[in-house]
C-alpha cells in the first residue's frame, strides 16, 4: 500500500511454480520490490538500487549448516559489490553493528524508541530466590497481580519463556537418570500435547507411555519431569485463571503461514485474554491491546559459554517487553530472575539501552572478543570416533605459529554427538582483527585429512554447541 506496488515473496517453503515466476519477473525487471528469507540474497536482479535488512540483530540470519555464512555480512558485501545502499534496522542492534558506527564504517540513523521506555512501560524485576512458591510452579505473585490487573481492564498478557514442550529433562524416579537422545548428546525433551519424548536437534522421538530406563531397565515406570516449558506455563496459567482463553505461540502450534496469520488476527481481535509464547512472539507483531508482559525465566540464556550470551538475551528480552503499551495505556513488564543483580537484567529494569551496549562493548574490547578480536570454530565430526580424534590429532600438529592466536582444544564440542555423528572442537582465538579465513585456510592446507571426516568452520560463531 504504502509504495503502490505489491511486493514479491522469496523463501523456501514457496513451491516451485511461484518460485520460477517470481524469478522470471526478477530476470524481466517487473519486480520491483521482493521481500525474502536468507537466499533472497542470491537472487539475479537487475537494477538493484537499496538492500534492506530488517531486524538485522537476528540470529535466523546465520546460517550454520550447508555452506556457513551471515545474510546481514554478506549483504553488506553485495551491496558493495553493486554500489548501493544498504540500511540495517533493528531495536537493538548487534554488537558488530554497532562496533561499527563507533569505527565510522557505518552512519547511525536513530529514529525516536516509540515503544519501550519510561513514558510507555512500567518494569518490574522479580527475585525469584525469595520468591515463595509451591512446587512447580513458576508464575510469581507479581505476574498473576499484572495479569488480573490487565484483565480487569479486558486487557491482554503476554508470557514468554523460550523454551518448546512441556519440560526440558525426564528423570527416572527409580534410578536418577536423565533420559537422553539415542543420536545426540542432548536430553529428550517432554511435549505434553504430542505425548511424546523429543529430541530438538534429529528430531529422534519416543511416546511417554513407551519409555524405558536405559540405565535401571524400568519399563514405563514413574519418571519426573524437570524445570518448564511453554506447555507447563500454559497448563499452570490455565488453573490459575480458569476463565480466561489462553493460547500457545510457538513453532509447535503453529505449523503454516496460514496458522500464523490466523493466530494473530485472533489475538488482535481479542479472542484470547493470555498468550504464552516462545522466541516466535518477539517477530515484530503488533498487539494494541496487549498491557503485560512476564519474562518467565530471564536468566535462562546467561547461562553457558556463550560469549553472545548477554547481547542475545537483552535483545530478545527487549524485543519482547517492547511488546507491551504500545498504545495511550501504559504497560507493564514483570521480569523474573534468579540473578536480579546480573547487568543484563538491570539494565532491562532500568530501561537504559545505551547502558547495556557501553558494558557490553567494553567487555569485548579489553577480552579481545569478536567484534574487536576474531574467533573460529572448527567442528571435527564423523561416523567412526576414532578417525575423528585422528583428524583432530593431524589438525593439532599443524597449529600455525602466530604469536598472537589462541587456540583451543582440540576437545569434545558441547554436543559431542548430533545425529549420529561424533564431533570435537577447536576454539581458535585471534586477539588482532586479522583476516581469520587466511589464517585457518593456511592451517587446513598444511594438514593431513581423513575423507570420511568432515571439518566444518565457522567464523566468528553464534553457537557454541
Amino acid at each position: 500500500e504504502r509504495f503502490g506496488e505489491k511486493p514479491d515473496v522469496w523463501h523456501s517453503k514457496i513451491n516451485e511454480t511461484k518460485k520460477s515466476e517470481t524469478l522470471r519477473r526478477i530476470l524481466s525487471g517487473e519486480a520491483k520490490i521482493i521481500i525474502g528469507a536468507r537466499s533472497s540474497l542470491f537472487l539475479p536482479f537487475k537494477n538493484l538500487s537499496i538492500i534492506i535488512v530488517d531486524e538485522e540483530h537476528d540470529t535466523s540470519y546465520k546460517q550454520e549448516e550447508n555452506g556457513i555464512y551471515h545474510a546481514r555480512d554478506m549483504s553488506v558485501v553485495r551491496a558493495s559489490i553493486e554500489n548501493v545502499p544498504i540500511l540495517l534496522t533493528s531495536a537493538t542492534p548487534s554488537l558488530e553493528t554497532i562496533f561499527n558506527v563507533m569505527s565510522k564504517k557505518y552512519n547511525k540513523v536513530s529514529i525516536e524508541d516509540k515503544f519501550f521506555n519510561k513514558q510507555h512501560n512500567e518494569v518490574f524485576i522479580v527475585n525469584m530466590k525469595k520468591e515463595k512458591l509451591q512446587k512447580n510452579h513458576w508464575v510469581s505473585n507479581k505476574l498473576k497481580q499484572c495479569i488480573e490487573e490487565a484483565s480487569s481492564k479486558n486487557k491482554q498478557a503476554l508470557l514468554y519463556i523460550n523454551k518448546r514442550g512441556y519440560a526440558p529433562v525426564v528423570i527416572c524416579k527409580s534410578c536418577g537418570h536423565k533420559i537422553s537422545c539415542t543420536n545426540c548428546t542432548s536430553y529428550l525433551v517432554e511435549h505434553l500435547q504430542k505425548k511424546k519424548l523429543l529430541c530438538h536437534h534429529c528430531g529422534h522421538s519416543i511416546g511417554v507411555n513407551n519409555i524405558t530406563c536405559p540405565s535401571c531397565k524400568n519399563h514405563n515406570q514413574e519418571f519426573i519431569d524437570y524445570g518448564a516449558g511453554i506447555e507447563k506455563i500454559f497448563t499452570e496459567v490455565s488453573k490459575l485463571f480458569p476463565l480466561a482463553k489462553v493460547c500457545l505461540f510457538s513453532s509447535d502450534h503453529i505449523k503454516s503461514n496460514k496458522d500464523l496469520e490466523d493466530k494473530v488476527r485472533d489475538i488482535k481481535n481479542n479472542k484470547y485474554d493470555i498468550i504464552i509464547g516462545t522466541q516466535l512472539i518477539s517477530k515484530g507483531y503488533h498487539f494494541p491491546n496487549l498491557s503485560c508482559v512476564g519474562i518467565i525465566d530471564a536468566d535462562m540464556t546467561l547461562k553457558g559459554g556463550d560469549l553472545r550470551a548477554s547481547e542475545k538475551t537483552y535483545q530478545a528480552l527487549y524485543q519482547v517487553a517492547g511488546r507491551a503499551g504500545r498504545e495511550n495505556e501504559k504497560g507493564t513488564v514483570v521480569i523474573q530472575s534468579y540473578y536480579p543483580e546480573n547487568e543484563t537484567i538491570q539494565s532491562l529494569g532500568d530501561l537504559n539501552r545505551n547502558q547495556f551496549y557501553e558494558n557490553e562493548i567494553n567487555y569485548r574490547v579489553s577480552n579481545f572478543l569478536p567484534p574487536s578480536g576474531r574467533m573460529a570454530a572448527i567442528i571435527v565430526s564423523g561416523n567412526n570416533l576414532e578417525k575423528v580424534r585422528h583428524q583432530c590429532n593431524y589438525l593439532y600438529r599443524a597449529i600455525p605459529k602466530i604469536s598472537s592466536l589462541e587456540i583451543y582444544g582440540p576437545a569434545p564440542a558441547a554436543l559431542s554427538k548430533l545425529k549420529g555423528r561424533h564431533r570435537q572442537r577447536f576454539l581458535v582465538h585471534d586477539k588482532k582483527a586479522r583476516n581469520m579465513q587466511k589464517i585457518v585456510n593456511v592451517w587446513l592446507s598444511q594438514s593431513k585429512t581423513i575423507p570420511s571426516v568432515n571439518i566444518s568452520v565457522d567464523i566468528d560463531p553464534y553457537s557454541f554447541v
